[in-house]
């Protein structure tokens, strides 16, 4: 018996669903001071919880904001609804080695927990780089490094 899924009409279903259940409506409305973690399986709707969250937070005022995804597809997907929405001034889109390659960080420093951690250091000696939120996608494929970087 052969088993599949066919994930482009799935994708096509939660791409056309923008309604949020009772729990990801909670999710988008935690407080927007401080940090939130929004946790479930695949296709459970946390991109599109990320999305409503970035909503409300543009509607509060933010402008520099900061959205980071671990690979190109999320980051194409959740870049085309930002400009299709007409919010570019205000965020930035991009997969997190495309921005930390930006301050020094590369590659093969993934694999070496040591390197990895350099950019901290990176992160701290680079002003420019300052937002008044940041939003991360696929939380689950970022190493802790990446993560005290963003704080």
């Amino acid at each position: 018996m052969e088993q599949w899924v066919n994930f482009e009409q799935s994708l096509n279903q939660r791409s056309n669903s923008q309604d949020l259940d009772e729990q990801q409506n909670k999710a988008k409305n935690f407080s927007l001071k401080g940090h939130s973690l929004v946790r479930g399986v695949a296709g459970s709707g946390k991109s599109l919880v990320l999305l409503n969250r970035l909503e409300k937070l543009i509607d509060e005022g933010y402008k520099d904001i900061l959205v980071l995804c671990y690979n190109r597809f999320m980051n194409q997907w959740i870049d085309s609804i930002i400009k299709q929405k007409g919010w570019s001034s205000n965020v930035e889109c991009r997969t997190f080695h495309s921005w930390a390659y930006r301050i020094g960080y590369t590659y093969e420093w993934d694999e070496n927990p040591e390197m990895r951690g350099e950019i901290i250091d990176l992160v701290k000696n680079n002003a420019k780089e300052r937002y008044q939120a940041i939003l991360i996608d696929e939380a689950q494929d970022f190493y802790d490094e990446w993560f005290k970087a963003m704080l």
